[in-house]
C-alpha cells in the first residue's frame, strides 16, 4: 500500500523525472490536504541555483523552510539534484523526515517526445484556449495534428526539461545531430538509473504514471488512509488531459530522430 499523505512525517517528496505525471500526482496530494484542512505548503518543483557554486544541500535547507506544523509537498524531478543528493547520502536524512515516493513513466519514448509536442501546442495557442464547444476543440486538434505531420519537429527540439541538460558539440560551426541525440539519450537513461538506485537503496514505494494516466479514479489507491468521502471530493478534478489526435508522438518527428530512437531501443 502506498500512502502519499503520511501525518507522521514533515511532508511528502515525490522523486521523479520530467513528463511522467508528477504535476497531476502533486495536485491530487495538495487537493487531499486542502479537503482535510491540513496546514501545508506546496513548494512544487524546487528551484536551484546551478551556476553560483553554492551547495545544493545548503540551498535545500533554505527552501525547506516551513515549520513542522505545516505539511510540506515537493515534486523533485531535477536529475542533477537527485544525483547530488544521492552521492552525498542526503537521502539518509530526508528519508527519516519525509515521506519519499518514486514516480516513473513506463513509456519512455512518449516521455521524451511529449515535451516538444506540448511546447508546439503552446506555440499554436491551444494549451489554454477556451473553445465554445467540443466540435471546435476537435477540429483545432485535427489541424494541429495535420500541421505537425507536414512540418516534422526537428531533433534539436527534444530536451530533458532542466537547465544544462544538453552539452552540444559543433562540427564546422554546425551542431552535430548525432552527438546531440546520443548524448541526450544517454543522459535520459542515466536519470532513470539514478531513480532506480535511490528506490533500491532506501526501499521506496514506486508509482507508475500509467496506473492513473487514463483513469484518475486509481489515484484513490494512494490515499487509503484518508476517508473515502474526502477522497471523492478532492480527486474529482485532477484528470485534465490534452485531446491529442494520436498517442504515437513519433509520427511528429523527422526521420533522423525516429531512427536514432530505434537505435537506443526507446521505441514502443
Amino acid at each position: 500500500m502506498i500512502n502519499l499523505y503520511d501525518d507522521t512525517k514533515q511532508g511528502t517528496i515525490i522523486l521523479s523525472h520530467y513528463r511522467s505525471g508528477g504535476t497531476q500526482l502533486l495536485l491530487a496530494l495538495t487537493e487531499i490536504l486542502l479537503n482535510l484542512k491540513k496546514l501545508h505548503v506546496n513548494l512544487k518543483e524546487l528551484d536551484f541555483d546551478i551556476t553560483s557554486g553554492e551547495s545544493f544541500i545548503t540551498q535545500t535547507e533554505k527552501l525547506l523552510w516551513p515549520p513542522k506544523t505545516r505539511y510540506t509537498t515537493v515534486l523533485l524531478n531535477n536529475s542533477m539534484i537527485l544525483c547530488n543528493w544521492y552521492n552525498r547520502n542526503y537521502f539518509d536524512e530526508l528519508n527519516e523526515k519525509y515521506n519519499l515516493v518514486v514516480l516513473e513513466r513506463k513509456n519512455k519514448l512518449k516521455c521524451l517526445l511529449s515535451l516538444p509536442v506540448w511546447e508546439q501546442l503552446i506555440k499554436h495557442g491551444l494549451y489554454d484556449k477556451k473553445f465554445e464547444n467540443e466540435h471546435d476543440k476537435k477540429e483545432a486538434m485535427i489541424k494541429f495534428h495535420e500541421h505537425l505531420l507536414e512540418n516534422p519537429i526537428p531533433y534539436n527540439n527534444i530536451h530533458l526539461g532542466w537547465e544544462n541538460d544538453i552539452f552540444t558539440k559543433k562540427t564546422h560551426q554546425h551542431l552535430n545531430e548525432y552527438y546531440y541525440m546520443n548524448y541526450l539519450l544517454k543522459a535520459f537513461q542515466e536519470e532513470i538509473n539514478t531513480l532506480h538506485c535511490i528506490e533500491s537503496k532506501y526501499n521506496l514505494k514506486k508509482i507508475w504514471y500509467e496506473d492513473y494516466e487514463h483513469d484518475s479514479s486509481n489515484l484513490h489507491e494512494y490515499f487509503q488512509n484518508v476517508d473515502e468521502e474526502v477522497r471523492t471530493r478532492a480527486l474529482k478534478d485532477t484528470d485534465r488531459k490534452i485531446p491529442y489526435v494520436t498517442n504515437n508522438f513519433l509520427e511528429y518527428f523527422d526521420e533522423f530522430t525516429k531512427q536514432t530512437l530505434l537505435n537506443w531501443n526507446f521505441d514502443d
